[in-house]
């Protein structure tokens, strides 16, 4: 039996796309699902908190759609966009 899943998470590249499960597994910090890109045949293995495969999160569901992110991606998201710039400025490049 193929088990399937959507991706869910809405800055993923592969948003809404349905894919087919490969393999789950829990890693050290979360646990992720890999799948197939048909385009080149790598596999990706996103977490699975990103697919409909999840848990119901209680946080979403308290927020009944108000908020789209919690404080700390928000602040994870701002440390990557840090790095990011100071890499590119160090190296010229644009980002």
């Amino acid at each position: 039996m193929r088990i399937h899943f959507t991706i869910t998470h809405p800055f993923h590249p592969h948003v809404g796309q349905r894919r087919e499960l490969v393999q789950a597994r829990r890693c050290r910090t979360c646990e992720r699902v890999y799948f197939r890109v048909e385009e080149d045949g790598r596999v990706e293995s996103p977490p699975r908190s990103w697919t409909d495969l999840a848990r119901p999160d209680p946080f979403v569901e308290q927020v009944g759609g108000r908020a789209w992110f919690r404080i700390g991606e928000l602040l994870d998201l701002v440390h990557l966009l840090e790095s990011m710039r100071e890499r590119a400025e160090e190296g010229g490049d644009d980002m």
